[in-house]
């Protein structure tokens, strides 16, 4: 996304999560990296991706939770729990 001119607000959840379910991988990635990178906002995102039909879209959501590090940690438990339950 970065040096991209269509992307101007970078750090824009919302906008950013429409990007992570983008059929061009490169766009997916960017966004789920930059995500990971945004905290709390960035992470729930990324976790409402995981739920998305596309293995791929679920994959890039998986980068970006690991750039989040510990703090996806506690949404990820939540996410298996629930994967679990259901």
């Amino acid at each position: 996304l970065s040096g991209n001119p269509q992307w101007t607000t970078e750090g824009d959840p919302a906008a950013l999560a429409d990007a992570l379910r983008a059929d061009d991988e490169e766009t997916r990635l960017s966004a789920a990296y930059l995500l990971g990178g945004l905290g709390e906002p960035g992470i729930r995102a990324l976790l409402d991706a995981l739920t998305d039909p596309r293995d791929e879209v679920k994959r890039e959501a998986g980068y970006g939770l690991s750039v989040a590090g510990a703090d996806a940690v506690p949404g990820l438990v939540a996410a298996l729990a629930g994967a679990h339950e259901g």
